[in-house]
């Protein structure tokens, strides 16, 4: 009896051995981490000498990024252009705001703008998406612009925490 005792444990293991073990870990969707963002402004900053039709003339690029709450924002964009060789020139400054709503993963930021079109009336809406980067904590959007390429050598913004 003992020994038809072990044959049998020994058949038991071995055969429980032999089976694959299921993967215990759920599989859950990504979580929403907007809270990490709400309550924090970021900040970015570009500067070049941009020739046109012969004159040389710098561009200053200042970007807010603002997370009002866990859901929604606004961002400021402010350009200045002066012209050095023209000290009587006063320059040229252009900003432009406008607010999103937002979801946030950890990772990837979607910020998403409703806006009327001018044309037909209808309210339609944008989304962009945006890398944070946790180990220097950064956010990295691009724009995909290639009048900004032309005037700035890139259409990255890269945005560091300032609150």
């Amino acid at each position: 009896m003992k020994k038809l005792f072990v044959m049998l444990f020994v058949a038991t293991m071995a055969l429980m051995a032999a089976c694959e073990k299921d993967d215990d870990t759920v599989q859950n969707p990504p979580q929403d981490r907007s809270e990490m963002l709400a309550n924090t402004s970021w900040q970015s900053h570009l500067q070049n000498t941009y020739t046109y039709s012969g004159v040389d003339m710098l561009l200053d690029l200042n970007t807010m990024l603002d997370f009002v709450d866990r859901t929604s924002g606004s961002m400021f964009m402010d350009l200045n252009v002066t012209v050095p060789s023209l000290p009587s020139y006063p320059g040229q400054n252009t900003n432009e705001s406008w607010d999103y709503t937002y979801t946030f993963d950890g990772t990837i930021i979607v910020m998403t703008q409703s806006y009327v079109d001018d044309q037909t009336g209808e309210t339609e809406s944008s989304s962009d998406t945006l890398i944070y980067n946790a180990s220097n904590e950064t956010i990295t959007f691009d724009m995909n612009d290639q009048e900004m390429v032309e005037m700035f050598g890139t259409d990255v913004l890269v945005f560091e925490r300032i609150r």
